[in-house]
Formats: C-alpha cells, structure tokens, sequence
C-alpha cells in the first residue's frame, strides 16, 4: 500500500509540477509568438493542461492522505511537534493552491476563451490582455506554491515525529 501511495504521490506531481512548468514555457511562447499560435494556445491547449493540472491536484491530495494514514498516528497532528506544524502549513498552502485554481479555471480560462478573437488592427482587446495577465499571475503564484510545498514535503522526513 505504501508503494502504491508513494508511486501516485510522485504521479501527481510529475502531472501538476510538469503540468506547471510546461505552461509556464507555453505561455511564454505564445506571448513572444508572431503568428497565430498565442490563440491556438489558449483555444486548445489551455484547457486541456488545466485539467491535467486538476488531475495532478487530485492525485496528489488522495495520495497525501493516504500516505498520512499510512506513517501516521493521530499524534503526528499535534501542532507543539515540529511535524505538525509543517504538515499544517504544507495543507494550508494547498488550500491556497487549490482555491487558486479554481479561480484559475472559473474565472480565467472562460475569459480568455471568450475573449480569444482579436481586436482592431490584429492584436488582443483589453479584457483578453486583463485576462492573459491574471493568468500568467496565478499561475506563477501556483507554481511558487507547489515547490514550496515540495519543499516542506522534503523537510518532513527529517523531522522527527
């Protein structure tokens, strides 16, 4: 059981953190683009990284858990151990993460999609611009969010429970 957890642990991170890392240089690429891919970017591919990002979320929550059950005991969540205090800061920053997320998904992708046509003279309208900006935004903040989670994930095994 702990393999199976360690292997969807390492599964969802692999989908979020790539997931991450490759939107970050697509993003990039579509913001120094020329010609049309910026919106074949938004139109097709967005989406479809998002969920696999949701996925990886998922993934990495229920493995999580499950490695919680796992190598813990309820003692393990007291917050006077140093163990409880980074688990509680690793699962309020994935809260954090989550709910920007879901901002991600309900706020910005819908505009974004709306708004994919362009304006006068070839370029972007404004909500587009405003849209593609909190995207870039939020998705920066998630990446930061997801390596210090790492790094608190990494900082557990050598505390001493």
């Amino acid at each position: 059981m702990e393999f199976v957890s360690t292997l969807t642990h390492i599964l969802g991170l692999m989908l979020f953190g790539g997931g991450a890392i490759w939107l970050a240089t697509l993003m990039t690429r579509a913001d120094r683009s020329l010609s049309g891919y910026g919106s074949h970017f938004v139109i097709d591919l967005l989406p479809r990284a998002s969920h696999l990002m949701g996925i990886g979320i998922l993934l990495l929550w229920a493995s999580g858990v499950g490695r919680l059950l796992i190598w813990g005991d309820p003692g393990l969540l007291f917050l006077p151990r140093m163990y409880g205090w980074i688990l509680l800061a690793k699962i309020l920053l994935y809260l954090l993460m989550v709910i920007n997320g879901i901002l991600i998904e309900n706020r910005y992708l819908p505009m974004l999609i709306r708004s994919a046509a362009t304006g006068p003279g070839g370029k972007p309208g404004e909500p587009f611009s405003r849209a593609w900006i909190g995207l870039q935004v939020a998705a920066r903040l998630n990446l930061l969010l997801a390596m210090v989670i790492v790094a608190l994930g990494e900082s557990l095994r050598f505390c001493q429970a």
